[in-house]
């Protein structure tokens, strides 16, 4: 359990229904307080509210996240930022929380690892390097419809058509738009035709426009 240190301070005012507390103008010299978030500071009336009704003792977590309408992971939050006012014992209305502290695992630590060589993957076969960081999300999200392999050979399919630079979408864009899926234009492959043959076939295109005039 839970109780606010210096109860007495706050004394509700017996025989009251609701019960009453009292605030004191010392709260305007106590840097902790000034030192406190908004949420926490509400957070920290709400106890007082709530611990007059049981003589200075919090109720446990559960009920303090259903008084507040909020969850017992956020009313934890906001009351491990409250050491300055409460006193916790054993098994106190933190001991929710413990598992939220556990170390990652292995299998979480290689999918991370696997997601950033993804990334790594793509980043280097994409021709524009902007906004890298969003690029990573849209790529995450990508990976949940398709493989990394179907993006990079659309990437190298799509790429030589990217003739100019600033026409190049940007990477987080042509991901979010699905645009490993377009099929696009086939490229035209290039001839390639000697000297002699390109004066030959210059002189034939003069020579008919001569014969237009």
């Amino acid at each position: 359990m839970s109780r606010i240190k210096n109860w007495h301070k706050f004394q509700h005012y017996k025989h009251r229904e609701p019960p009453w507390i009292k605030l004191h103008r010392g709260l305007l010299n106590d840097p902790e307080w000034f030192a406190l978030s908004g949420d926490a500071s509400k957070m920290l009336a709400c106890c007082w509210l709530l611990a007059s009704e049981h003589d200075g003792e919090l109720p446990p977590i559960r009920t303090v996240a259903f008084r507040l309408r909020m969850t017992e992971k956020r009313a934890a939050e906001l009351i491990s930022q409250l050491n300055h006012w409460l006193e916790h014992d054993a098994s106190g209305v933190l001991a929710d929380c413990v598992q939220d502290a556990a170390p990652e695992t292995e299998t979480e630590t290689e999918k991370k690892d696997s997601c950033s060589n993804e990334f790594e993957r793509f980043w280097k076969s994409y021709p524009r390097k902007v906004g890298k960081k969003v690029a990573e999300k849209a790529l995450a999200k990508a990976l949940r419809e398709t493989s990394i392999d179907t993006i990079i050979e659309a990437v190298a399919r799509q790429a030589p058509l990217w003739t100019e630079p600033k026409f190049i979408p940007h990477p987080a864009s042509w991901l979010n738009a699905g645009r490993w899926a377009d099929e696009g234009p086939e490229l035209t492959p290039r001839v390639v035709v000697s000297d002699e043959e390109f004066a030959r076939l210059r002189a034939r295109h003069d020579e008919k426009m001569r014969q237009s005039l």
